[in-house]
């Protein structure tokens, strides 16, 4: 199995950890965050020494699993700078409980959780979080590291930039 590295240690991320363990997509092995936060995972460091860690292996995949407030999504800009410069892997995390139409395109480093339904010809940016009962229907875009809380609703024809947080509920028309 493939091994992930968890970015990550609030709820978010606890989310992406039940996930990846009941759909058996990954054997995790450690998480960096700024404080400790899980007990049975292994704490590997704050994201200060993720950032000047040198020693990287081509078999480890790698998570962003943090961002379930606005305001942490400067900390996830400066993290996917990172991703990007060091030339991480970082595969989708899509849950089983998710319905993807087969015309959808989703991304690297994008996490689709339970209960999500993306229509035909959406396409969701790399980093991006589509939460627990979202609905993004036809044609739609969402841009890089952009965040739907649960249960929003991106109609049809929406294109929504990079780096945005779209708060739980919320309903975007084109």
């Amino acid at each position: 199995m493939k091994k992930i590295i968890i970015l990550g240690g609030g709820d978010l991320a606890k989310k992406t950890i039940e996930i990846i363990n009941r759909d058996k997509l990954f054997k995790i092995v450690g998480y960096y965050n700024n404080q400790r936060s899980f007990k049975d995972l292994k704490f590997l460091g704050n994201f200060s020494k993720f950032a000047k860690k040198k020693n990287i292996t081509n078999n480890i995949n790698y998570s962003l699993a943090l961002g379930g407030r606005p305001e942490l999504m400067n900390i996830r800009e400066k993290i996917i700078k990172i991703i990007k410069v060091k030339k991480l892997k970082t595969p989708k995390i899509i849950s089983k409980k998710s319905s993807i139409h087969k015309r959808a395109l989703i991304e690297r480093g994008s996490i689709v959780f339970d209960n999500v339904l993306i229509d035909f010809d959406v396409k969701i940016d790399q980093f991006s979080i589509i939460n627990i009962g979202s609905v993004v229907c036809h044609h739609s875009v969402i841009g890089e590291n952009t965040i739907l809380s649960p249960r929003s609703l991106i109609c049809g024809r929406c294109n929504l930039e990079k780096n945005i947080f779209i708060g739980s509920g919320s309903v975007i028309n084109p």
